[in-house]
């Protein structure tokens, strides 16, 4: 038992870590059943380029109705891209997206990168946000017309190298 309350841990310190590293370098988000994604920072071609994420405290356990699913927050903001209406269409609905795969390779010591992965399932869209187009701010002139979706899910699988955790609410 004292084992795996050291791994856990473990975990949350090398995800306190990487969390940083990951809300400043580019990184990939994948929507299951959601095309149109722009390729880059090692996405497949259905992957969109993302550049920040906030993962917000648990929503309280008390104020779910019962027979509900119990979400957590997160926010993203991603290049806009192809998906977008696509996203709008489930905001509009409310539609669950089963998995969203939030991928990148994190520096790591010596100059290697290790990967880390969040993998959120049953997602909602609860809001969608266009960030001030590139052409009306000059601080984005490398990053490009963005959308900043905040979510919630039912749980996250975090991965770090070869670690693995687990949260549901």
């Amino acid at each position: 038992m004292q084992f795996r309350k050291l791994s856990i841990f473990i975990l949350f310190v090398a995800v306190a870590a990487a969390g940083p590293a990951l809300a400043s370098e580019e990184f990939c988000i994948k929507f299951e059943g959601i095309t149109g994604g722009t390729a880059g920072a090692g996405c497949d071609p259905e992957g969109s380029r993302a550049y920040e994420y906030h993962h917000l405290a648990a929503r309280e356990m008390s104020s779910g109705v019962p027979g509900q699913l119990r979400h957590q927050l997160i926010i993203l903001t991603k290049m806009a891209d192809e998906a977008d209406p696509l996203l709008w269409q489930r905001l509009d609905t409310m539609a669950v997206i089963p998995e969203v795969l939030i991928e990148s390779p994190v520096g790591g010591g010596g100059g290697t990168r290790t990967p880390f992965r969040l993998t959120l399932t049953n997602v909602r869209i609860l809001g969608i946000e266009p960030i001030i187009p590139n052409s009306q701010n000059p601080n984005n002139e490398f990053l490009g017309d963005q959308t900043r979706i905040r979510m919630d899910y039912q749980s996250m699988l975090i991965r770090y190298g070869q670690v693995e955790y687990t949260t549901t609410p």
